[in-house]
């Protein structure tokens, strides 16, 4: 009979402001090691954010070797594969505006990895806050920035300019198109998201479908799981394969180092 890994219910928060509770779980991956995720009771099998942990003694420590899951990586080098930035060092003087905050594993990824980019991140449920900061040990500073705002509100009426904006915002219940929410598809708010962003800047979207979604005129490519949409200001010319290798050719591979990884990126002028 196959064992199943053991899983412990940390704490249950209840939304003030949502109509839906969330689980904060522990699953054991080896013996001194487990995941802790985020779970909506609304969608229990989907989880917000999975971030590993080791256990040293009696203290629980976030094991930053681990980069999950790797559709951040995607999210992160469509900024990199546009041109907007070319080298870590870049990165490193950026702004990046994350708008859906989870559990903060985008944070504790720019905490470890990149400690001089500037991070903003924009959720409208002060309960994500809390758990960022109570169960995933999210820390705010100089650096690192969460605003408790609806985020098409906050882009209305943002008057900042980012490098690159991620839209990792999704539906904490059923539904076929899990992330991003539909407001974020009204033309209005693409055009506040576009006058946010910087000459060169890119905007990188979380694309999550349940099923399977063919595009049109695009017979075989289907839209199953974590994709990686995006577009830019830069003036670049028609994506090609060739032209996707000669961009990761320009890459430092320090950076390919720190964020290469398995994900799928829809890259399309």
């Amino acid at each position: 009979m196959e064992k199943h890994p053991k899983r412990k219910v940390r704490e249950v928060i209840c939304s003030k402001i949502q109509d839906k509770c969330f689980n904060v779980i522990d699953q054991e991956a080896s013996e001194n090691t487990f995941v802790r995720m985020v779970q909506s009771e609304a969608s229990p099998r989907v989880f917000l954010t999975q971030v590993y942990f080791k256990k040293i003694g009696d203290k629980e420590v976030i094991d930053k070797t681990i980069v999950q899951p790797s559709y951040f990586k995607g999210m992160i080098q469509m900024a990199f594969e546009f041109g907007t930035f070319g080298s870590l060092e870049d990165f490193g003087k950026g702004h990046v505006l994350q708008i859906g905050l989870g559990g903060g594993g985008i944070n504790i990824l720019f905490e470890d990895r990149f400690p001089q980019t500037k991070l903003t991140s924009v959720d409208m449920d002060s309960t994500m806050k809390y758990i960022a900061k109570e169960w995933f040990l999210v820390k705010e500073d100089d650096k690192q920035k969460i605003i408790i705002e609806d985020g098409i509100k906050f882009i209305k009426n943002n008057n900042q300019k980012f490098d690159l904006i991620m839209v990792d915002i999704c539906y904490n219940e059923q539904s076929s198109l899990i992330c991003p929410i539909a407001p974020f598809l009204d033309p209005s708010v693409i055009k506040a998201v576009s006058d946010s962003l910087t000459s060169s800047g890119t905007l990188s979207v979380n694309f999550l479908y349940a099923g399977k979604l063919t595009m049109e005129n695009q017979e075989n490519f289907e839209m199953d799981g974590n994709h990686i949409l995006g577009c830019t200001h830069n003036n670049i010319p028609r994506i090609t394969p060739d032209y996707l290798k000669y961009r990761r050719n320009k890459i430092d591979k320090e950076v390919r180092k720190i964020i290469g990884g398995d994900f799928k990126l829809n890259l399309q002028r």
